[in-house]
């Protein structure tokens, strides 16, 4: 009994790689809302933290086992700068909700690096927001017309003199 060989990949399969690495070496790929994520993290350590102390026994030292992985998450969000309204959002309230528990700036400048990177983006993101909104309410203007306009076309073609009138312009 003989056996077959082996087929090689096809070109396209063989091609995909080398696409995959060309599109990578282009812009970088930023991640999808990154600072909601790091937010969300230093929120759940934040909490953790504080149930911790909560359950120790009232003569140990403040658990202190997230500072770390926190201050590196605030060094992160200190550099980036919101790319859509919902990081901005996640940011703003971040920021305001530190404040308002401490009452005060951090004094490292944290808060005012952050706030300043929001300030920085607004106009940007709102500008965007705007034309999405601008492109979505044309999308659904169309939609809407083309709607009408079939369903009067409908109507009217059981209706010979109403599409002469429709053609000519005078309905």
């Amino acid at each position: 009994m003989t056996t077959k060989p082996k087929r090689k990949a096809s070109a396209a399969k063989r091609a995909a790689p080398k696409a995959a690495t060309k599109q990578a070496s282009g812009e970088p790929k930023r991640e999808a809302r990154k600072i909601q994520e790091l937010v969300t993290r230093w929120k759940w350590l934040q909490a953790d933290q504080d149930y911790q102390t909560a359950i120790a026994a009232p003569e140990c030292d403040a658990d202190i086992r997230h500072a770390a992985e926190q201050e590196r998450i605030i060094a992160k969000l200190r550099t980036l700068v919101p790319q859509d309204y919902y990081e901005l959002v996640a940011l703003f309230e971040f920021v305001l909700a530190e404040i308002k528990v401490t009452g005060t700036l951090r004094c490292d400048g944290a808060d005012f690096d952050m706030l300043s990177n929001i300030y920085g983006a607004l106009f940007d993101v709102f500008r965007e927001e705007r034309e999405t909104a601008l492109q979505n309410g044309m999308k659904n203007m169309r939609e809407f017309l083309n709607k009408k306009t079939s369903a009067a076309f409908a109507v009217a073609r059981d209706d010979l003199d109403t599409m002469k009138r429709i053609g000519w312009g005078t309905a």
